[in-house]
């Protein structure tokens, strides 16, 4: 429903990618994360996802009524 790959989804909850050095030819380290992390991730992303839901209902509930927006 998220329209991503689902493995690049399920890889980004358990490995976390880390620059050193300078941001062009510099190094990318991938790390395995904790099972706590993964889920403190999952988490993170599951409250990104209700808020923008909840902003975007609240735009449309209020432009249905004739609200302006703040």
């Amino acid at each position: 429903m998220l329209g991503c790959d689902l493995q690049k989804l399920v890889d980004s909850f358990v490995l976390r990618s880390i620059q050193a050095g300078p941001m062009v030819g510099g190094d990318t380290l991938t790390v395995s994360q904790s099972m706590q992390q993964a889920l403190d991730t999952r988490d993170a992303l599951s409250r990104a996802l209700y808020a923008s839901l909840f902003d975007l209902l609240v735009a449309r509930i209020n432009a249905s009524l004739g609200q302006a927006q703040f």
